[in-house]
């Protein structure tokens, strides 16, 4: 999964996946919870991070809930690497508690109550910072039929996910940037932005868009 050919990471990941059952996300959370401390290692840096380099980096988290189990893993995964993790939603009982338990296993992981949707409130609470990583799971969806969904739940669920998704990206981006430094920007989408689903076709699209500006940003400011 470090290897340089990302085909190579590819197919490394999809097998996993055959082997254990589940898709590309199951493969990379099976893989940060092994119990070989290497194979821990390699999916860290997968994610876009070295042990060395991740003794003075800081890492953003930004979580649907507190008890959002994807991000979650990778925050601790990456504490556990050396990092600085600021791990942020929008409640604060059960962020507090996933942070207050990473700290306690030894962990730097702070809690940070934050809405990407609100994006005025969101670039102040960043200005200044630099993040090395950027792991986004932060979203919403309220289901509804595409006959009935009401215009507010509409504008609610492309507000957090596309709209917040796409500016927390572009700060943290542009922090980087003047810092003169590299780093990573993953935003975590659903395969819903492919296939779609019931009573989801809001979030459907909302997840398409994320993947589509993702690629687009990776264009602009990749290697």
């Amino acid at each position: 999964l470090a290897d340089a050919d990302r085909e190579v990471r590819k197919s490394a990941c999809n097998a996993l996946a055959v082997r254990k059952g589940g898709g590309a996300t199951t493969a990379l959370l099976n893989l940060l919870r092994d119990e070989d401390a290497e194979v821990r290692k390699a999916s860290v840096l997968a994610l876009g991070a070295s042990g060395e380099r991740m003794a003075v980096t800081g890492v953003l988290a930004t979580l649907q809930t507190g008890d959002d189990q994807m991000v979650r893993t990778c925050a601790v995964a990456l504490a556990e690497a050396g990092a600085h993790v600021m791990m942020t939603a929008r409640g604060t009982e059960r962020l507090e508690a996933a942070a207050n338990e990473a700290a306690s296993a030894g962990l730097s992981v702070e809690a940070q109550v934050m809405d990407v949707a609100d994006v005025e409130a969101t670039e102040t609470a960043l200005e200044g910072q630099v993040y090395d990583i950027l792991v986004n799971s932060a979203g919403m969806s309220r289901p509804a039929t595409a006959i009935d969904t009401p215009v507010e739940d509409y504008d609610a669920i492309m507000g957090a996910n596309v709209r917040g998704a796409y500016f927390i990206s572009r700060n943290v981006a542009k922090g980087l940037i003047e810092a003169g430094r590299p780093g990573s920007i993953i935003n975590i989408s659903s395969q819903m932005g492919h296939v779609g689903g019931i009573e989801r076709a809001v979030y459907s699209a909302s997840k398409r868009a994320v993947e589509g500006f993702t690629k687009s940003m990776a264009i602009e400011w990749g290697p």
